[in-house]
């Protein structure tokens, strides 16, 4: 499930109005619907102010909008599970060696 999908489904469990979960996060409700239907990505400070308004876990809603962004970075390229293994091979490095960042 796509980052705004997960919004709109915490949005819609709540039974709020995307104006009032605009107006909540002081945000213009255009960009929620946007950021809602995968047409724009939220910022971090963004999805910080979502979880507080859902009062979801932060750390939680922080890893659903990383994989989107992630997912989206990969979505075309021919091996994306490849590129996610030497990813994490390099975190695995950085995290050895944290001068090296």
């Amino acid at each position: 499930m796509r980052f705004g999908e997960y919004l709109r489904n915490l949005r819609e469990q709540r039974n709020w109005l995307l104006r009032e979960v605009a107006a909540k996060t002081d945000m213009d409700t255009a960009l929620l619907s946007k950021i809602e239907r995968g047409h724009r990505n939220a910022h971090k400070e963004q999805v910080s102010a979502f979880a507080k308004v859902f009062d979801v876990n932060e750390q939680e809603l922080v890893k659903q909008w990383m994989a989107d962004q992630i997912a989206q970075m990969l979505y075309d390229q021919e091996n994306p599970n490849e590129i996610l293994k030497v990813a994490e091979e390099q975190i695995q490095y950085i995290k050895k060696t944290p001068s090296k960042k």
